[in-house]
């Protein structure tokens, strides 16, 4: 379960334009796992099913490479969007957690399909108003972040859905935040914060290519639009 990737979210980034676009990719989709052209590749959960078990897959194939791991599981969402994928980051709960509470926490205009906001059960009753919430800690916005209503409550009707849109919102959020407290503008702070996360962030982006990153986030015009699918 841990090797699952519940979360698929493409970010591009236009460096002309100064804009940011984003949509989700359903982990229930259906695939096979082999990515066109190579190998057949087989786990214990057979040759296709959900694309949320294609890393894990591969990084079993792999002998737990997670770079190859993730590099193919990029080919695989570039087969099925025809998007040209070229770099990943791969973060688990306690990164999101973490950038939070660095950052001192976020404000996140929760998406809710009931007018008295969210309720779930599973992610220990967690209850927030549609709308904006503000100063968020890292363990609520964790809970965001995972909220589908899987064993009841109210608010996200559609489940995954629902929650893939409160994820890019709560992208947006760390991304305004970390710019309204001059986080994005210093690369030695963000090396300094990755560096600290450890083998908890996996990612191909070089320290270089990070600072390209940085300087297109700084700039950016209003928020990362979500594109719709």
């Amino acid at each position: 379960g841990a090797m699952l990737t519940d979360s698929i979210l493409i970010v591009s980034l236009d460096q002309e334009r100064k804009i940011a676009s984003t949509f989700s990719v359903p982990r229930d989709l259906w695939v096979n796992y082999t990515v066109s052209g190579e190998k057949t590749l087989w786990c214990s959960v057979g040759y296709k099913g959900k694309i949320n078990a294609t890393y894990y897959c591969k990084k079993n194939d792999a002998d737990g490479d997670r770079d190859i791991a993730a590099r193919y599981f990029a080919k695989k969402i570039t087969e099925i969007t025809d998007v040209q994928i070229q770099y990943y980051v791969a973060v688990d709960f306690n990164v999101l957690r973490s950038v939070v509470n660095t950052l001192g926490g976020i404000d996140v205009d929760v998406w809710a399909t009931d007018e008295r906001g969210i309720y779930d059960k599973c992610m220990w009753n967690l209850k927030l108003d549609k709308g904006m919430n503000y100063n968020l800690d890292g363990e609520t916005v964790l809970r965001l972040a995972r909220a589908r209503n899987a064993k009841g409550g109210y608010g996200l009707a559609n489940s995954n859905f629902d929650r893939e849109i409160n994820q890019q919102r709560i992208m947006n959020a760390i991304k305004n935040k970390a710019l309204s407290v001059g986080i994005l503008a210093d690369s030695n702070k963000v090396k300094e914060m990755l560096v600290a996360f450890g083998e908890n962030v996996k990612t191909n982006i070089t320290w270089a290519e990070m600072g390209t990153a940085m300087d297109v986030a700084t700039g950016l015009h209003g928020d990362v639009e979500s594109i719709d699918t």
